[in-house]
């Protein structure tokens, strides 16, 4: 946090140095530092020692979140003389933020805390709630988001727009929803899906175009249904996918297809990897559209799946999931067609 742009040649030493995971203090090899350090004539101490003035050019100045340094450094000074800032939904401090909020006094103040201020404890389990399943895409620079961080972006999304969500009860409650099968990091998807509680009075068509304008770039929610009865969850539904898959150098099958067996053990399950791939289209030179389905209780992994199809490591392809599906007993169906929710009954 004290470090600017001057210690990336620090870091880049200790790195050829072979410094490596040095948050465990296992592997951590200070004398490899201190190498670093003399070859950069960079002192670390001093960094670590540096007393910063409250006017201070910092080397985070350039991220800029809204709310204005000025104001910070008044918070600052605040705090230090332990002086109450009052609750800005009753007034406004200037921060720097331009709130969409209009109006003054217990008006502002009335509406933000009906739409902000989620229902906890008893009072909430007093609310009737509604289950809904969403359909978003991720795609663009967004396929680099991993599941976790994903989920946390969708989370503060609903949280912006003011999605009345159900919470879980305990210590540290969260809302509750459930996710389909993860994505890959830098695996895009057209058609993935979430199913969320939320308190009954909830507008799926208002909400959809809400969180939309909540998003960051490359996550976007074509579709929000409720549920009815009780489905499977998404992950035990979704046992097949069609994935798209691009490599510039070209691609071939030809290996892969002339097999009629690829033994393979995961754990202490054996399989037949090839019985989890459905089908293989080749679009055209560079492109292949490819569907696989789990089997039974063995989930379906493409980065095993392609490497053994294309013989091409899958961060080097690129790879969108278009679609998936689940068997209701006399087809398959996706989780969501229209307006209508498919999932197969316990």
């Amino acid at each position: 946090a004290r470090g600017d742009e001057d210690l990336s040649r620090l870091i880049e030493a200790a790195w050829s140095l072979g410094c490596r995971l040095d948050a465990w203090t296992d592997v951590f090899d200070f004398d490899k530092w201190k190498q670093a350090m003399e070859m950069t004539g960079l002192d670390a101490a001093g960094y670590a020692e540096r007393e910063y003035p409250v006017e201070a050019q910092l080397p985070w100045d350039n991220i800029h979140s809204g709310v204005s340094k000025e104001y910070l450094q008044k918070e600052y000074q605040n705090a230090l003389s332990a002086q109450f800032t009052s609750d800005c939904r009753k007034e406004c401090h200037a921060c720097g933020l331009k709130c969409s909020f209009t109006g003054s006094g217990d008006e502002q103040h009335s509406t933000l805390t009906e739409q902000l201020s989620p229902l906890r404890g008893e009072q909430q389990a007093e609310t009737p709630s509604v289950k809904v399943r969403f359909r978003f895409s991720k795609t663009g620079n967004a396929r680099y988001l991993s599941h976790l961080e994903l989920t946390t972006a969708l989370i503060r999304a609903m949280r912006r727009a003011s999605f009345p969500f159900r919470y879980s009860r305990g210590f540290s409650s969260v809302p509750i929803m459930s996710f389909g099968p993860a994505l890959r990091v830098g695996i895009a998807g057209l058609r993935e899906y979430l199913d969320a509680e939320l308190l009954a009075s909830f507008d799926p068509e208002a909400g959809q175009e809400l969180l939309n304008s909540t998003l960051p770039e490359g996550i976007h929610v074509s579709n929000i249904a409720f549920l009815s009865g009780k489905e499977k969850s998404l992950d035990s539904f979704i046992n097949r996918y069609v994935y798209d898959i691009k490599y510039s150098a070209g691609l071939s099958a030809e290996g892969f297809l002339d097999k009629e067996d690829i033994p393979a053990q995961r754990n202490s399950r054996f399989y037949n990897l090839k019985d989890m791939v459905e089908d293989i289209k080749q679009l055209d030179g560079t492109t292949f559209q490819v569907t696989l389905r789990d089997l039974a209780e063995t989930k379906v992994k493409p980065a095993e799946i392609f490497m053994e199809i294309f013989g091409v490591p899958i961060d080097d392809l690129e790879v969108t999931r278009l679609v998936m599906f689940g068997w209701d007993g006399a087809g398959w169906k996706e989780p969501m067609e229209g307006e209508r929710i498919w999932a197969a009954k316990f």
